[in-house]
């Protein structure tokens, strides 16, 4: 009896310990994840001057110094995804910063050229260098198109715009990238290397300057007639306690998303909302 009764005790001890540990392990992990965004955000006058620009002020590391340097943050802090706004590498990283090289190419289809020193405040769809990719007709099949594969080796021309799918930056000089997932988002981005901090990482001024109509919108790959009827197709997963702080709103056929969602689940939420058949989604969700 004695000897039960030290176990049980023993028993219940050894969980207790299992259990604070487990609530210790989950707070550092929390608080590391504060850290790390706090170490990757840009400084306050970066911000300032994206502010003062119209503009967003972004940061990213050198890959070869911070890769699986991160418990929360995929990738180092060396991509970036501009319509999610995030760091995670993965589910749309429109650039990457490794061995002296801004890369494209991690999404279906993706273009960069270089506009030379013009500041991001001045940059338009119009602008030389831009128009020609602006107004560049996405193939049918992006991701198997010849013009992907000429993207991603750099010798597509369009118009009289060299395509480049990575370059070496360049303190000063702007540059736009046009990058597609195909049911997720077409985007045209301007930024500019505002400049180079001490450990070698970007700060960059972003501008999205337009979203195009998603390609393939909808499971069925057809666009809905009416905002009623993207309103109905969208109830289902909205009442997702998963998704309860996501605020849906719908003109035009063309969704917003504000509010927030676990980062996690934030591409699938933009793959639900452009299954309603929306034209496009505009993603005003923050991660958390």
């Amino acid at each position: 009896m004695l000897l039960f009764l030290f176990l049980v005790l023993f028993m219940s001890t050894f969980g207790q310990d299992r259990q604070r540990a487990l609530t210790d392990f989950n707070a550092m992990k929390a608080r590391a994840a504060e850290l790390e965004r706090a170490f990757l955000a840009p400084d306050d006058n970066d911000r300032a001057v994206a502010a003062q620009r119209s503009a967003t002020a972004i940061r990213l590391l050198p890959r070869e110094t911070y890769d699986n340097s991160f418990s929360s943050i995929r990738g180092g802090g060396a991509y970036y995804g501009f319509y999610y706004r995030s760091p995670d590498y993965g589910y749309g990283s429109e650039l990457g910063w490794e061995g002296g090289y801004l890369s494209t190419g991690y999404t279906d289809f993706a273009m960069m050229a270089d506009l030379g020193e013009i500041s991001i405040d001045e940059i338009t769809k119009d602008t030389r260098g831009v128009v020609d990719i602006a107004n560049y007709k996405i193939p049918d099949d992006p991701r198997n198109s010849s013009d992907n594969g000429k993207a991603r080796m750099g010798t597509l021309t369009i118009g009289e715009t060299a395509v480049v799918s990575r370059l070496k930056p360049i303190v000063g000089r702007s540059y736009v990238v046009r990058s597609l997932r195909v049911s997720y988002y077409d985007i045209l981005v301007a930024f500019t290397v505002f400049r180079r901090d001490s450990d070698n990482s970007l700060i960059l001024l972003s501008r999205l300057l337009h979203q195009y109509d998603t390609p393939r919108a909808a499971s069925d790959g057809k666009i809905a007639e009416s905002d009623d009827q993207i309103r109905s197709k969208a109830q289902n997963w909205l009442r997702d306690e998963r998704f309860k702080g996501v605020a849906f709103s719908v003109a035009n056929r063309v969704v917003t998303l504000n509010g927030s969602v676990d980062r996690q689940l934030l591409a699938y939420a933009i793959q639900l909302a452009n299954n309603t058949g929306a034209s496009k989604t505009i993603n005003l969700l923050e991660p958390r």
